[in-house]
């Protein structure tokens, strides 16, 4: 009989936590004979809110609250998305109050944040619960396909949907496999940096079979293999994509494999050859290389030429980073990898750096370019904070600081159809590979979530969406 949040086991990730923590919060089934003020983990709300994060974020980071500099932004403390999202519901339900989930990318220090909620934070003497909100039913009465819809309150949860009609210039399709990305992870904690929809199907990449299309969809037909990158809607069993942002699936690869490769094979392409301009003999560095991103960066990286530094957290990972060609892994979880590849290179650096980490990585990253160097950002650069790019720097060395963002890429057709046309050759010439490393049941799509979350996947994540969950399945493909 308690309200609870969904992101109650990220907060207490043992049962001895989330046991101690519920035992506290759920009241006994027999009032106590003696009336007792009521044990809670919740503070004192006339006690500064300042000494509430400091003990927070000395839980998550691991350090005496005392050796915590409150004026130090949040990034360079080492809070990345994903633990900004977990604090701002801790305070929401230790103080009661709605926050945003992007306070802590908006007040960037303790002290910022700490003033703005001594404001905002009501005295115990105003505190009235409030309703939560309800959400708008959205479902119809004919529920015939299943998709994971991100809820303000419930977070990620499956339902049953029937999918609308396809406008001009769109497809619907049958999805067959999903491809699991980092910003998936953000959407379901409401953190998606261009979805703002209080209800919404997350998902940006699938691969299935062509089951009609609106007007001007040419060349696609019903029972057509496709893969395609969409704006949302791709966790689901049926999925309403851009024609325009879609391409046949070659015959070669399984449906599981078109899923993997689209996204992380044109932003390796877009990274590498087409901004980045790498040529033989160039040095890279490629942060989180055992992702799905990162073994697509390697492959093509090894296929140009370069010699390598790759960053992986975890042994098995620098293991297989070694099997793909990577001349230099390095573990950043236990040696500063910036130092590392000054050694290495006798303090030459490198010639490209492709990152997808943030915060202090981004400027070590920069510091590590070559004069002529190309850095090109492919994380969440959206949500977090990255450090000031000092443009004299980049002027004076004949740098460049770039981001590539597949989702904008599909804003400009001209440039993302030479992208797919290189990607279809190297597909085919066998130069790139998917690197599946986890199959996953459609069902089950928490669990590859979770696995993001805990750093615990190589390679590609795919969600397997199997035949028999669906009614009104088209017919094969001739191409199967």
């Amino acid at each position: 009989g308690i309200r609870l949040y969904p992101t109650l086991l990220f907060e207490y990730q043992t049962v001895q936590a989330l046991g101690d923590y519920l035992a506290k919060d759920i009241p006994q089934a027999q009032p106590s004979p003696s009336p007792q003020p009521e044990r809670t983990e919740k503070p004192d709300q006339r006690q500064p809110v300042r000494t509430f994060l400091l003990e927070l974020l000395s839980k998550r980071l691991r350090v005496r609250s005392e050796e915590i500099d409150p004026s130090l932004p949040f990034s360079k403390m080492g809070v990345d998305s994903l633990m900004a999202v977990q604090m701002v519901k801790a305070l929401e339900r230790t103080y009661e109050i709605r926050l945003y989930p992007t306070l802590l990318f908006e007040m960037k220090t303790v002290n910022e944040l700490s003033n703005h909620l001594e404001k905002e934070i009501p005295s115990p003497s105003e505190t009235i619960p409030s309703p939560l909100p309800t959400l708008p039913e959205e479902l119809p009465e004919k529920q015939n396909q299943n998709a994971w819809v991100v809820g303000k309150e419930e977070g990620l949860s499956l339902s049953g949907i029937t999918p609308r009609a396809c406008r001009e210039g769109e497809i619907e399709v049958d999805v067959r496999a999903i491809g699991v990305n980092f910003i998936d992870i953000l959407a379901s904690v409401g953190m998606h940096p261009r979805i703002k929809e209080d209800r919404f199907i997350p998902g940006h990449e699938v691969a299935g079979v062509v089951i009609k299309g609106g007007p001007n969809t040419s060349p696609f037909r019903p029972g057509d293999r496709v893969m395609a990158v969409t704006p949302s809607g791709g966790y689901a069993t049926r999925a309403i994509i851009p024609a325009a942002t879609t391409m046949p699936l070659p015959a070669n690869l399984t449906f599981e494999e078109g899923a993997s490769i689209l996204i992380t094979g044109i932003t390796a392409v877009a990274c590498l050859e087409h901004y980045g301009r790498l040529q033989p003999g160039e040095k890279i560095l490629i942060q989180a290389a055992a992702g799905a991103t990162g073994m697509a960066c390697v492959q093509l990286a090894n296929h140009i030429g370069a010699t390598i530094f790759g960053t992986a957290s975890a042994p098995e990972k620098l293991a297989r980073l070694r099997s793909l060609g990577v001349s230099y892994p390095i573990n950043y979880k236990e040696v500063d990898f910036a130092h590392e590849i000054q050694r290495i290179t006798d303090s030459a650096g490198v010639d490209v750096v492709v990152d997808s980490l943030s915060g202090d990585a981004i400027k070590k990253g920069l510091d590590l370019l070559r004069p002529g160097g190309r850095f090109i950002e492919i994380g969440a650069a959206g949500v977090v904070e990255v450090p000031g790019v000092d443009p004299t720097k980049l002027f004076l060395n004949n740098q460049q600081f770039m981001a590539v963002n597949v989702m904008q890429l599909s804003e400009n057709p001209v440039l993302l159809d030479r992208l797919r046309n290189r990607l279809s050759e190297l597909l085919r010439e066998g130069i790139l590979k998917p690197t599946i490393g986890h199959r996953i049941p459609f069902h089950e799509a928490q669990k590859a979530h979770q696995l993001i979350r805990e750093r615990k996947n190589t390679g590609k994540i795919i969600l397997l969406v199997p035949s028999d969950q669906k009614e009104g399945v088209p017919m094969e493909s001739k191409n199967d």
